[in-house]
C-alpha cells in the first residue's frame, strides 16, 4: 500500500513485518560545533526537499563512553541515518520494485547533498549500509567503493542506468 502525505513529504509503503536496513553517514574526524550545526541544518532541509519512502534521514549525534586514544576525548559520532525497507535476498521478492527504486533515488539524492556539504565545509564522511562500510565522501568526491561498488550496481539493478 502506497500513499503520499503532502504535509510531511513522506511516501508510505506499509508492511510492518518487512525488515529495514540503514544507510549511515558520519563525520570521519571529530567535528567542530559549526560542522555539527551544518549537518543538523542539512538534515532539517532534507525533510521537505523530496518525498521519502519511510521518513527523512535522522540526525545522529552520539557521544560514547569510550575515549579516543589519539585525543583522549569521548568518541563522538555525528551524521545521519536513512532507513530503508530491506531488499536483501530473502526479502527481495516481497519488496515492490518501485519501492527499491525509490530507496535508491533517495539514497542517491542524500549522497549528492553530502558531497555538496563535504565540498563546502571540507568534511570527510564515512558511509555504512547494513553495518558495513560502503565508502567515503571527501572534498565533495565519492570514492570508487561508494560510487562504483555501492551506488552503480544498485542503480543498474533498479533500472536507473
Amino acid at each position: 500500500m502506497e500513499r503520499s502525505n503532502k504535509e510531511s513529504n513522506v511516501v508510505f509503503y506499509w508492511n510492518p513485518q518487512h525488515p529495514r536496513d540503514a544507510f549511515l553517514f558520519y563525520v570521519a574526524d571529530r567535528p567542530t560545533d559549526s560542522i555539527i550545526e551544518q549537518i543538523g541544518e542539512m538534515i532539517d532541509r532534507l525533510e521537505n526537499d523530496r518525498p521519502w519512502v519511510i521518513h527523512p534521514p535522522y540526525f545522529v549525534h552520539q557521544e560514547e563512553d569510550v575515549l579516543d586514544p589519539e585525543t583522549n576525548l569521548a568518541v563522538l559520532t555525528v551524521g545521519g541515518l536513512l532507513e530503508m525497507y530491506s531488499a536483501h535476498e530473502e526479502w527481495r521478492h516481497e519488496l515492490p520494485p518501485e519501492v527499491d527504486r525509490a530507496h535508491y533515488e533517495e539514497c542517491h539524492y542524500l549522497v549528492g547533498r553530502l558531497a555538496e556539504l563535504s565540498q563546502r565545509m571540507d568534511i570527510e564522511f564515512h558511509c555504512e549500509f547494513q553495518g558495513e562500510w560502503v565508502g567515503t565522501i571527501k572534498r565533495g568526491q565519492l570514492d570508487d567503493k561508494l560510487a562504483l561498488q555501492f551506488l552503480e550496481p544498485w542503480a543498474t539493478a533498479v533500472g536507473c542506468r
